[in-house]
């Protein structure tokens, strides 16, 4: 996998028509059953998630020294986008995998942001059939009445995406707001801290 070239490529035609991504199916809202809370509510409580978690914060700090780790993260930057990228390890299964990005969703819901958008969709890119669900989360700027706003880590989107519907990789973007109404950002490294505790 190429998270790289998903990223930053997908809609370009660098090499032909095959790299342009072709919507398949509207993105629609995503829904999780009674079942499927409850067995996330015992997950998130398990020894197995603390140990998946400690697992993952420890390949995210290695990473941020160039070093390597047991699963495979990756890590973006640029001014106003920050990016973290976790590939599928077989610890976790498919579903905790979607635990897992539950999880951050809740994290920053607990730190006042809400869900702006929980959604999956479909497209085709380069002959693979790719599923993406979302939950794309804003902070709660709405309480503030002084400037400048407080914004937190700008809008952070939690993405978890399929390839050929099988897991591929979990990402969570940071896009800050450069208007001047709006305080300083704090930092991805804390935004991290937050979701991998």
């Amino acid at each position: 996998m190429n998270i790289f070239k998903d990223m930053f490529n997908k809609d370009k035609d660098s090499q032909g028509e095959e790299n342009k991504s072709r919507k398949l199916k509207e993105a629609e809202s995503l829904e999780r059953s009674d079942a499927f809370v409850k067995e996330y509510e015992g997950f998130i409580r398990s020894e197995k998630f603390r140990k998946m978690l400690n697992l993952i914060r420890d390949a995210y700090e290695l990473k941020k020294h160039n070093k390597g780790s047991a699963i495979n993260v990756s890590l973006t930057s640029s001014p106003y986008t920050k990016g973290f990228y976790l590939t599928y390890f077989n610890e976790l299964t498919p579903t905790e995998f979607q635990f897992m990005m539950d999880y951050f969703r809740d994290r920053l819901k607990e730190n006042d942001y809400h869900v702006y958008m929980s959604d999956r969709r479909e497209e085709e890119l380069g002959g693979q059939i790719r599923q993406f669900e979302r939950h794309y989360m804003k902070p709660n700027t709405y309480k503030s009445f002084d400037y400048p706003i407080e914004q937190y880590f700008g809008n952070v989107n939690i993405e978890l995406v399929y390839v050929e519907n099988e897991p591929s990789y979990l990402q969570v973007i940071s896009n800050i707001y450069s208007d001047s109404k709006f305080s300083e950002a704090e930092s991805f490294d804390k935004l991290m801290e937050l979701l991998l505790s």
